[in-house]
């Protein structure tokens, strides 16, 4: 049975509203459904195209296989407000898909800002989970010099998307409140998980009860909603919802004011003298120590593909040391992609190095485990040794790298346990330009345990005031230990 829980619509104001065309795609002309640009989105192994066609029972299918080789995708160009909220609306389905070979991640419904000369401002996706038919959305706020969204519908692996009620609505200002509660409502991962006398609480995932106590999602926010609907300005707005957000007791939720410029980087300097020191872009330091180990001081995980192909360019200079160390303790920002690239170049035997849950429906007991994650092996991997050292200070992409490299059998975890920020992070603009942003889904290891509980070392070293232990610990470990092997 098909679900809608959309409260916005009732705060509506009469504004002209946004137009999707053929948004039923219930009109087809030459193959092709009316209204919708289809263009190249992918190139892949396989010598055969993506089919696209109506979809049995109304709107659009896309069917891939492992000998697709095009992946087209489906755009439309919708005009919209600038300085306005925006929320597009559709339903969607995936059924058995999966990632072969040769393929991409991308199965995905997303919406891009653009300015009036085709300049792109923003852009939000949506990956499609779960094989019944769902309401989905995606809530975004047009930034100024918006002139038009593009909706874009990519499927580049094997399967079948699904899509069709494809439509838009302006939203207000005065809707922000409303459009949080109903975007942790549907897609954050654990809420809301109600526990009232007549209604048990959700069966718990992967052996994992969620991260804090039980809560009416619903009702909760009821308590908050005058003084949230009432704010007077974003900072006020986000004094009325924390104490909301605190309820879930997951530290990954984060609520934040507009978007400013961001400041200039500060250079860090690395912790130790090295020598032959290069410097990779805002990613990082390379150098040689002492001992004549290599050093990498990773101080950022954002970056272009550029700074990122210099890093592995400058790695590869050198090619004389017996080890490595790679310092993540004051490492932040970045992805899980951006830690699959620099962790690549080290992997021998492609491995799992995590599972995940994901809320695949508006029920609230609609989850289901997303395809796991794999690192791909590289052909001439390096398999000199490894120590990574991590902290508290490990976060985000970081993070996500420290749980890859223990599945890298000639490396060793050295330092304190992670915070928990690892997630595939989502980050919604709300009407009012406050930001929002949560787990898309929760990241679990390869046997079920929840990764929000942070990554622990393998060898635990407390930091002292004036001193560096841990990097006397991992200069020990990279003379006298031999290479992990089958973690």
């Amino acid at each position: 049975m098909l679900t809608t829980i959309y409260v916005v619509a009732t705060l509506l104001t009469s504004a002209v509203e946004p137009t999707v065309e053929n948004g039923s795609f219930r009109q087809w002309r030459d193959g092709r459904p009316v209204g919708w640009e289809i263009a190249d989105g992918a190139v892949g192994e396989g010598a055969s195209s993506l089919q696209i066609r109506p979809a049995d029972g109304g709107g659009l299918s896309l069917e891939g296989g492992p000998d697709v080789g095009r992946w087209p995708i489906l755009t439309q160009r919708v005009r919209v407000a600038s300085g306005e909220g925006f929320r597009l609306l559709f339903q969607a389905r995936a059924v058995n898909v999966r990632r072969e070979k040769g393929q991409f991640e991308s199965c995905a419904i997303s919406c891009s800002f653009r300015t009036a000369d085709d300049r792109l401002v923003t852009r939000a996706s949506r990956t499609i989970v779960g094989g019944e038919w769902s309401e989905g959305f995606l809530t975004m706020h047009a930034p100024p010099g918006t002139a038009f969204a593009e909706i874009e519908i990519f499927l580049a692996k094997s399967g079948v998307l699904q899509v069709r009620a494809v439509r838009a609505q302006r939203i207000p200002a005065e809707s922000a409140f409303a459009l949080l509660v109903d975007e942790l409502d549907r897609y954050y991962p654990w809420v809301p998980r109600v526990a009232a006398p007549e209604t048990a609480a959700d069966e718990p995932a992967a052996g994992d009860s969620g991260p804090g106590a039980p809560i009416d999602w619903r009702v909760e926010a009821a308590r908050v909603r005058e003084s949230a609907e009432t704010a007077a300005g974003p900072l006020e707005f986000l004094t009325a919802v924390r104490p909301l957000l605190a309820k879930i007791g997951d530290s990954r939720v984060r609520i934040d004011p507009p978007r400013v410029r961001p400041s200039q980087l500060t250079e860090v300097s690395p912790p130790i003298a090295i020598e032959r020191e290069a410097r990779v872009g805002n990613l990082g330091t390379v150098g040689v120590t002492a001992d004549g180990f290599g050093y990498v001081h990773l101080t950022r995980l954002h970056g272009s593909d550029a700074e990122f192909r210099t890093l592995h360019q400058t790695l590869d200079l050198f090619t004389e040391t017996a080890g490595w160390i790679i310092d993540l303790r004051s490492t932040s920002g970045g992805s899980r992609r951006r830690a699959e690239r620099v962790v690549h170049r080290f992997v021998e035997k492609s491995k799992i190095y995590a599972r995940g849950v994901a809320r695949s429906g508006v029920r609230r007991d609609d989850r289901m485990e997303i395809e796991p994650l794999r690192l791909p092996a590289h052909p001439r991997a390096d398999r000199r040794r490894l120590v990574v050292l991590i902290g508290a200070k490990t976060r985000d992409g970081a993070e996500w790298l420290a749980q890859m490299f223990r599945f890298v059998p000639h490396a060793t975890l050295v330092g304190t346990a992670t915070p928990g920020s690892l997630c595939e992070r989502t980050s919604v603009t709300l009407s009012n330009g406050v930001q929002l942003s949560y787990p898309q889904w929760d990241p679990l290891t390869p046997d079920g345990r929840p990764l929000r509980r942070g990554i622990t070392p393998d060898v635990t070293i407390e930091p002292r005031p004036d001193e560096d232990p841990a990097l006397t610990v991992a200069l020990e470990v990279l003379r006298t230990r031999p290479s992990r092997r089958g973690r």
